[in-house]
């Protein structure tokens, strides 16, 4: 309750300071999350930020009072609002680091972001496995998509803020958990096959975290599209786990799977 009302605090608080353009808004999200995710948060300085921007650094104040309310803001923005909520009120104050990691721990929910995993968890058996497989990847896919903004900047400063840290290895740990629950809960009912479901359930978030974050920094990836990501990595786990032990379509599901993300290249 405290934290929800620190929250309420820091969105409605006004000030006479008049903010920028909104199409400048988006300008400072971008420049500011590069520069954090860049550099972390301790080390981030509001004067790189506005030079990323290429604005002076009086101007960056009229959105924010300061670095902690900027990494509040655009933590914001990069994790998107939940249902219902509306974004903090301009210029944001009074955000300090125990309040965005408040924020962060009950933005990431699982619930809102997942529907299709949600309904996986509340059916006893798909009438479709291949189907179900695919759309529960896929929209892993999709939210890692959405966050990815936010987690690079949580990755690289959580040295820089022990709150965020902790609440952040939270999440990582209750997301395999729930991946894992889901292969179990098919492999019981015969939907998949899946030897070591804890395992698989890690390869399976690692592979679409690159997929999904790591990809568009891959100098060697630069062909690969979301599109063509997205699909190679949704079809390489239904196969892997549709296809029968021992069988030629089991033994050949990466070969195949690798060779499409190869071929099947961005427009140019």
């Amino acid at each position: 309750m405290i934290a929800l009302m620190d929250e309420q605090r820091v969105a409605g608080r006004r000030s006479s300071r008049r903010p920028l353009p909104e199409d400048r808004l988006e300008d400072l999200i971008r420049a500011a999350a590069a520069v954090f995710s860049r550099r972390g948060y301790r080390r981030t300085q509001m004067a790189e930020v506005a030079r990323e921007m290429g604005v002076s650094p009086g101007n960056v104040y009229n959105y924010v009072e300061g670095k902690d309310a900027l990494f509040y803001l655009v933590l914001r923005r990069g994790f998107g609002e939940r249902p219902g909520e509306e974004p903090p009120e301009l210029p944001v104050t009074g955000a300090s680091v125990e309040v965005t990691a408040n924020w962060v721990a009950r933005r990431l929910d699982f619930v809102s972001d997942f529907p299709e995993l949600e309904a996986a968890f509340a059916r006893t058996h798909p009438s479709d496995p291949r189907a179900e497989v695919e759309a529960v990847v896929g929209e892993l896919y999709d939210v890692l998509i959405r966050v990815r903004l936010g987690v690079d900047m949580i990755e690289r400063s959580i040295e820089d803020v022990p709150e965020l840290a902790r609440i952040f290895a939270g999440v990582r740990r209750e997301l395999f958990a729930r991946y894992e629950r889901y292969l179990r809960q098919r492999a019981a009912a015969g939907a998949i096959r899946v030897e070591h479901p804890q395992a698989v359930a890690h390869l399976i978030v690692e592979l679409c975290s690159w997929a999904a974050r790591r990809r568009p920094h891959d100098p060697d990836a630069t062909q690969i599209s979301g599109a063509v990501a997205r699909q190679a990595v949704c079809r390489f786990a239904a196969k892997a786990l549709l296809s029968p032990p021992g069988s030629e379509a089991h033994e050949q599901t990466a070969t195949q799977t690798v060779t499409e993300a190869a071929t099947m290249r961005m427009p140019s």
